[in-house]
């Protein structure tokens, strides 16, 4: 089964109309990640506000996307819903459309104990089979936590798991999923301790800010890769500096594509609701701020 590694966008997806998908905003974003040098996308999950679409939109978006990303970059395809029903048809249907790699996300809400995410996933990989898993892990928002030691359990009872996407600042987690999974590929869901999870031996991340500043992403993880780590560490720096800046701007969904705009150079906006859209006096002061601080920073953002 082949290693999932690289930095992984998870998509931003623009909006126009209300609830539309702005397809030309999409296919512009989709190019600028492919030419930056992206290793990957990540589709489907948080970032892409997918959570608040019905299954129809949900599709709909799936197969825009795989249209447009190249078939030399690898897509993986968050496909986990609250419903395993829904789970269920949503996974198949990418699949229908050619998709090689699944993400599911826990189920949220109810606390579910160590047996049932076990049986959950293990339904999942029995209907699928042969199809690599990335178990998707955001403890802080579904209430249920894939610990190192469930993970080691899943892909035992599993064998298609090949992955987690766990997304959490503490090192000291991302390194147990290291140590005690050392045949699947850990991707550390964060864009504030990437240097730090590629030494621990993390195979790659999907990070927010890769929309923003893909070729920077690149870089480090490029730089990791081939053992320069003040270089990595350089990016790093300038990674947080970028992020720093955005999250003093406003709320992050609506903050990421203002910068996605800036730093692309094409339009790119719209959120689906309840996301609320950014009045124009927002869009006005925020992208002033995105602009100076891009002329004026210390590093070359290409």
């Amino acid at each position: 089964m082949k290693a999932l590694k690289g930095i992984y966008a998870p998509i931003l997806t623009p909006f126009q109309n209300h609830d539309q998908i702005h397809w030309s905003s999409l296919e512009r974003h989709v190019r600028w990640l492919v030419d930056s040098g992206i290793h990957g996308i990540f589709a489907l999950g948080s970032t892409s506000e997918a959570m608040f679409m019905p299954l129809t939109k949900k599709k709909q978006l799936a197969q825009g996307i795989h249209s447009l990303v190249p078939p030399e970059v690898p897509v993986i395809f968050q496909t986990g819903c609250n419903s395993l029903e829904e789970t269920l048809v949503l996974s198949q249907y990418v699949l229908g459309l050619g998709a090689k790699t699944l993400s599911i996300l826990t189920p949220s809400y109810y606390t579910l104990d160590d047996d049932s995410l076990a049986t959950y996933y293990a339904r999942i990989s029995r209907e699928f089979p042969k199809v690599p898993l990335c178990v998707y892990n955001f403890a802080s928002r579904t209430n249920n936590d894939i610990t190192p030691a469930l993970l080691k359990r899943l892909a035992s009872e599993s064998p298609d798991i090949a992955a987690i996407k766990e997304s959490t600042e503490s090192v000291k987690r991302l390194q147990e999923h290291v140590e005690k999974n050392r045949d699947l590929s850990i991707l550390a869901g964060t864009n504030s301790h990437i240097v730090t999870a590629l030494r621990h031996g993390c195979s790659g991340a999907v990070a927010t800010l890769s929309n923003v500043v893909p070729s920077l992403l690149v870089e480090l993880y490029e730089a990791g890769v081939a053992g320069q780590w003040d270089k990595a560490s350089e990016c790093q720096s300038a990674i947080a500096e970028v992020r720093k800046l955005l999250k003093s701007l406003g709320p992050d969904l609506q903050v990421y594509k203002k910068a996605t705009e800036v730093f692309g150079g094409f339009a790119f906006g719209g959120m689906y609701p309840p996301h609320r859209e950014l009045t124009d006096d927002e869009h006005a002061r925020i992208r002033e701020l995105i602009q100076r601080f891009q002329e004026n920073t210390v590093f070359a953002v290409k």
